[in-house]
């Protein structure tokens, strides 16, 4: 994971060379080979040639376009082909290690936005933990909402890039942002209003050692069967 880190990391600092035309079309195709089917180390070497050839052009003075061609997607499904498949289990365990990530989030801000004033308001300490039907709701939801979103965002990142460049009416943009906040409103509210079904209480620690449990299997499987080999 520390190498994978160090990776992204130093392909950042060498993307910041990139003229801005060429940066976002750089931004585009890393949305969409981070979102594929490559695991995160094959990501990053991809991405790492793949910036090689842009820097490389950029010195040239050549357009990206007489190097790369004009489709920026073909030309990303035309890297990953060459790159070998990766396991199953590997795709299985990086999307493991973020919903326990995510599941850790949401357990803080539960704490600290239901909890904790009620424990100010009651002036006792809360040592129970329930959870509800409100509860499954919002972390399942919003953990699929996130996988949702990231996934079509980055799969459709040059096409949301060409339409970014169209102007879009003020009557557009307003029904749109309605509509997305109008949907996050509805979901709070349905969360709020199952949180009334109590599905079971467990000791209020008992969930933070799932977690970190969950955490470190998930560290543990990322050291035995994730460990890029080196070249």
């Amino acid at each position: 994971m520390q190498r994978i880190k160090q990776k992204i990391r130093s392909n950042y600092e060498l993307s910041q060379q990139l003229t801005p035309e060429n940066n976002i079309i750089f931004t585009d195709i890393v949305c969409y080979l981070r979102t594929g089917n490559l695991n995160s180390w094959q990501t990053e070497e991809t991405i790492e040639e793949i910036l090689d050839i842009f820097l490389s052009a950029q010195a040239r003075k050549e357009p990206l376009t007489q190097v790369i061609g004009p489709d920026y997607k073909a030309f990303c499904l035309e890297i990953a082909a060459n790159v070998v498949p990766q396991p199953m289990g590997l795709r299985v365990l990086e999307n493991f290690q973020i919903v326990v990530n995510g599941l850790g989030i949401l357990f803080i801000i539960d704490l600290l936005l239901n909890y904790l004033p009620r424990m100010i308001k009651q002036q006792q300490l809360m040592l129970n933990y329930s959870f509800s039907l409100g509860t499954a709701f919002n972390a399942i939801g919003i953990i699929v909402l996130a996988f949702g979103i990231v996934y079509y965002i980055g799969q459709h990142s040059f096409e949301l890039t060409e339409k970014t460049n169209v102007k879009v009416s003020h009557i557009r943009r307003f029904f749109i942002g309605g509509a997305i906040g109008g949907l996050f409103f509805l979901f709070i509210i349905a969360g709020a209003k199952l949180r009334a079904y109590t599905l079971f209480s467990i000791p209020i620690y008992y969930p933070a050692l799932i977690i970190g449990g969950l955490y470190l299997f998930a560290f543990g499987l990322d050291r035995t069967i994730g460990r890029p080999s080196s070249k």
